[in-house]
């Protein structure tokens, strides 16, 4: 090889190197589900219901290729993403609680993270605003506290946006039970 191609080979690698994926240059996708069901309180964790919740994400998931998971420091967002961190050895990353989103959007950015495939795990309130974040045209303003069984999947393929929203596991608990 000569001289000049050593040179050109290492500029290209350099310049491939360099590239940050964005929300733009990639293909990502993001699961996002909010907690199971939890204990009240300001830090409540999951109940026996919510643990069989969190069993049933690792179970929807556990082929799904989850990269890394995104939860807010909360108890019940962390314990509901134990079973697939678990099982399937995925790395984590907390974002700051926020009814925007942004804190989520800044984390994801921070840890290179588009282009990838990752778990959102929420609470209700912030729902809205993460999928308002990601570009979701969606009219959803608020998020029920009980619709622990709904998912949504966000695909961001080169800056276009479609996602689905979807249903997973064990039916909420009916109130009282």
């Amino acid at each position: 090889m000569t001289k000049q191609v050593k040179i050109m080979i290492c500029l290209m690698m350099f310049v491939i190197a360099s590239c940050k994926r964005t929300s733009e240059n990639s293909r990502t996708v993001v699961y996002i589900v909010p907690h199971g069901e939890a204990y009240p309180g300001f830090n409540g964790s999951l109940t026996w219901y919510g643990r069989l919740r969190a069993g049933d994400l690792m179970r929807w998931l556990r082929d799904s290729s989850v990269q890394r998971i995104y939860f807010n420091p909360f108890a019940r967002c962390e314990h509901m993403a134990d079973s697939l961190r678990a099982v399937s050895r995925v790395d984590t990353a907390y974002f700051r609680w926020d009814d925007s989103g942004k804190s989520l959007w800044k984390s994801i950015e921070q840890h290179d993270d588009f282009g990838r495939r990752l778990l959102v795990i929420a609470l209700p309130q912030e729902i809205p605003g993460i999928l308002h974040t990601l570009h979701v045209d969606s009219t959803l303003a608020t998020f029920p506290d009980t619709a622990f069984d709904v998912a949504f999947i966000v695909r961001i393929d080169h800056g276009k946006v479609s996602y689905q929203q979807t249903r997973y596991g064990l039916p909420p608990k009916p109130p009282g039970d």
